[in-house]
């Protein structure tokens, strides 16, 4: 994965329909036991990939993609935030669940197919959060569920560097 952010990597691919199945039992039905697998998948490769494709990132504070209030009250969680903070430990660094924050509802983005369409519906939708004032200058491993156009990475990162960050590099439990 490349754009304008540093590095990254997906630890499985959404084409896998195991994985695919399990992130779907995860988020749109609640299977606690299915989030498990996909959270130790994710900290696993953060893990191995820790010496290669993230080594040098100095002392990065891990950052989920947020949730809007509304979407978190319906599901009861963010799946982005779990992998996150599982990442964080694996890596023995920072979370900061607060780093962003979502401050405009839109369609879910697994809904639209069309790239230009992805790219409009999260345009100026996330900003910086709590934790974000502690940003400045440091690196970020931004973590999310699934990574298809980039679209969201892009705007998160956008606000990430609005904030103070330094580079910011992405890990996903899929790439779509």
């Amino acid at each position: 994965m490349s754009g304008r952010w540093g590095r990254g990597f997906a630890a499985g691919s959404y084409g896998d329909p195991v994985l695919r199945g399990l992130l779907h039992l995860y988020k749109y039905e609640q299977v606690e036991e299915a989030g498990k697998v996909l959270v130790d998948f994710l900290a696993t490769a953060a893990g191995r990939q820790a010496a290669s494709v993230l080594a040098g990132i100095d002392c990065p504070a891990v950052v989920p993609i947020p949730m809007h209030p509304v979407g978190r009250a319906w599901r009861g969680f963010n799946q982005a935030e779990e992998l996150a903070r599982a990442v964080s430990a694996e890596l023995e660094t920072d979370f900061l669940p607060s780093g962003l924050s979502r401050c405009l509802s839109w369609r879910p983005q697994a809904k639209i197919s069309d790239h230009s369409r992805r790219i409009g519906n999260v345009s100026g939708a996330f900003r910086s959060g709590a934790d974000g004032i502690g940003l400045g200058g440091r690196e970020v491993i931004l973590v999310d569920d699934v990574f298809t156009t980039g679209a969201t990475v892009r705007e998160c990162v956008q606000a990430l560097h609005s904030a103070g960050a330094g580079t910011v590099s992405a890990v996903v439990l899929l790439k779509g």
